[in-house]
């Protein structure tokens, strides 16, 4: 049901009685006490329970209620009523409660309500709990109730001793402990259990709860057997412990010394019960006095390996009279006396074949083989019985052969295994690659010359003679020698080597041009006539000389074009500036030098001409005769006195 329907429908059923309301008031009033012996609220409470017929405890709960919060510690002596949120009590319920008498404690869904939604009795000394499950499966069986109780809803809790009497009453939430500590450590009670979710808690065993025959132990639970460490001190809580164990198994009880138990109690003195585990994780301890044996003795017989497990302990060796006590119930122990019996196992025998890369090994899943040889062992095969083996390991071994040609230059020596071997020669190594490999190698040594070095050197003639380092040889003249290189266990070399002499060479070019016909001298004699590249070498000293290069160039020689015509009568010719004399008709070449020296040439021309059969001269004092000459538009010529003539005498202007 949703808030606002509860609502609503909470309105409706204040308007329907609304009706009856005036005349149920004036007839219950009469039944109320004196306003003078009630409050003002407890008076309109009581008047409202009596109309609505509400249970006797309405006011006390909607009037006197103190909220409540988990780790309540509180002394009761009468009712006592708490507002309980309901976010607190689906934590569950836990509560401690110490006295002589029971405690109810009862959950109800509203003050009005008839009967409690949750209710538990506590026993004296005692403790008892309710977890989330239980609370939720009341809750479910609210059905739609149970909605509105959840959101709407401050339930009420209501605790009362039954009879007379107080007691100390401690509520926690479900699987959760009060902490104990040495300032006010929580006394222990027979049966009565304690939640311990604490890291540390210390509880107090008061000399009053020590039985008279001094028989206690305690016990320890744990869902999943996670262990608690006690230690238990006399007297006073931080005491030197007399006593400091672990207790997982809950089967498995702490049976505290009965002279110790017997002392505290005569002297009055209490024992602190130190508990320390891990704070992960919740268990509960709980003291019994008085507890109550079964004695029980079994004789048996059993393989080795099979072996008689009990509840702490796996006997696998033979025994008699091994006591077991076990926890059955309550304060009830049985004690268990065993004589046990254990026969040896059966040899086997067995033999393998194993490589070194194999090993370490399990053989069976279980006994390690680390090494070649004989083993004696036992194998454990969890529910059956022991097997002795007797085994036998053998190394399987794989044998290799290789060859090698090793060919070392003379000189040099060949050593294997410390030995050298110095000339040619052939022999085998046996190694070990691996743990599980024999390698023979076969070894063909061949002992062979080095190819001839080529090495070309240097020098100046002062440097003479010379150290070469490398050869470890005196050089003492110029050209090629052939040397050969030994040392101590090293290759021999044959080496060439040319030596060629350094210079410091100083070279100067000059460069001279010569007419045609000239010839060129260098100063130590060398001559030409034409073009060419002169190179003198003046040696300056054992070290050095100078190179002159003379680049002497000739110019070719001058061409003069000259044409010349004349009749035939006038053969031979007779060159005039060179005085050389032509026999025919044609083209010449004459060579001739200028009054330098130099040769230039003249391509004379010379060409037949008629002979004249007038001659005009106006120039009598001439003397003929006179050379005709041809103009470029073939018109002939001749010359007097720098001055062209034609043949008539006419003069060309």
């Amino acid at each position: 049901m949703k808030l606002r329907h509860f609502a609503l429908y909470m309105l409706l059923m204040g308007a329907s009685i609304m009706v009856t309301l005036q005349a149920q008031t004036d007839t219950y009033v009469d039944q109320l006490p004196a306003e003078e012996e009630m409050a003002e609220g407890s008076w309109a409470c009581e008047l409202e329970r009596k109309i609505f017929g509400y249970k006797y405890y309405f006011c006390d709960c909607k009037e006197t209620s103190i909220p409540f919060q988990f780790g309540m510690d509180m002394t009761i002596s009468d009712t006592t009523w708490f507002s309980a949120p309901i976010s607190e009590l689906r934590k569950g319920l836990t509560a401690y409660w110490f006295a002589d008498c029971q405690i109810q404690l009862e959950v109800y869904a509203f003050c009005s309500s008839k009967e409690p939604t949750f209710s538990l009795r506590v026993s004296p000394n005692q403790m008892k709990d309710m977890d989330v499950t239980d609370i939720n499966k009341k809750l479910d069986e609210m059905g739609k109730l149970g909605e509105v109780f959840q959101q709407a809803v401050t339930p009420h809790m209501r605790a009362y001793p039954i009879g007379d009497g107080e007691g100390r009453v401690i509520c926690t939430p479900f699987d959760q402990g009060p902490n104990s500590t040495c300032e006010d450590p929580l006394p222990m009670y027979n049966g009565m259990t304690f939640i311990s979710s604490s890291p540390y808690d210390v509880y107090k065993f008061n000399p009053a709860q020590m039985p008279s025959n001094s028989d206690v132990f305690i016990q320890w639970q744990q869902k999943n057997n996670l262990p608690c460490d006690f230690e238990l001190s006399l007297a006073t809580c931080d005491a030197t412990p007399f006593l400091q164990t672990q207790l997982a198994d809950s089967t498995k009880v702490l049976i505290l010394p009965k002279q110790t138990i017997a002392n505290a109690k005569a002297q009055a003195q209490p024992i602190f019960v130190h508990l320390r585990h891990d704070s992960a994780y919740v268990g509960r301890v709980r003291v019994y006095t008085k507890p109550i044996y079964h004695a029980l003795t079994i004789d048996t017989t059993i393989c080795q390996g099979m072996g008689l497990q009990l509840a702490d302990t796996l006997l696998n060796a033979s025994v008699t009279g091994y006591v077991d006590t076990t926890w059955v119930n309550s304060n009830q122990i049985n004690v268990t006396t065993y004589n046990l019996t254990i026969t040896p196992p059966e040899t086997t025998y067995d033999t393998i074949t194993l490589s070194a890369s194999q090993l370490p090994t399990l053989y069976r899943k279980e006994k390690l083989i680390d090494r070649f040889g004989d083993y004696d062992f036992v194998i454990h095969t969890p529910g059956q019985c022991d097997e002795r083996i007797l085994l036998h390991v053998v190394h399987g071994m794989t044998t290799l052969q290789q060859y090698v040609d090793t060919t070392i230059c003379t000189g040099k020596t060949f050593t294997m295994g410390g030995k050298t071997y110095p000339n040619d020669t052939t022999f085998k190594v046996t190694t070990m690659p691996d743990a599980d490999t024999q390698l023979i190698t076969t070894y063909n040594v061949q002992y062979t010359l080095l190819e001839t070095e080529y090495m070309n050197l240097s020098l100046y003639a002062s440097q003479l003679p010379y150290y070469e380092t490398s050869l470890r040889h005196v050089v003492e003249n110029f050209g090629t020698q052939t040397i050969k290189v030994e040392g101590r266990n090293t290759c021999t070399r044959t080496v060439e080597l040319t030596v060629t002499q350094l210079m410091d060479i100083t070279q100067t070019t000059i460069d001279t041009t010569l007419c045609a016909g000239k010839t060129f001298t260098t100063p130590k004699g060398l001559k030409t006539d034409h073009s060419a590249v002169l190179v003198d070498t003046v040696i300056v000293s054992q070290d050095a000389k100078q190179i002159n290069q003379y680049n002497v160039t000739i110019l070719k020689p001058d061409v003069l074009n000259e044409s010349v015509q004349l009749p035939a009568s006038q053969l031979p010719y007779t060159h005039t500036a060179t005085g050389e004399v032509i026999a025919a008709f044609g083209t010449h070449i004459i060579t001739a030098k200028d009054a330098n020296g130099c040769t230039y040439k003249v391509t004379l021309t010379l060409t037949e001409m008629e002979e004249p059969t007038h001659l005009q001269d106006n120039h009598a004092d001439q003397t003929l005769p006179y050379y005709l000459q041809r103009d470029e538009d073939g018109n002939l010529y001749i010359i007097k006195d720098n001055q062209k003539y034609t043949l008539t005498g006419q003069h060309c202007k």
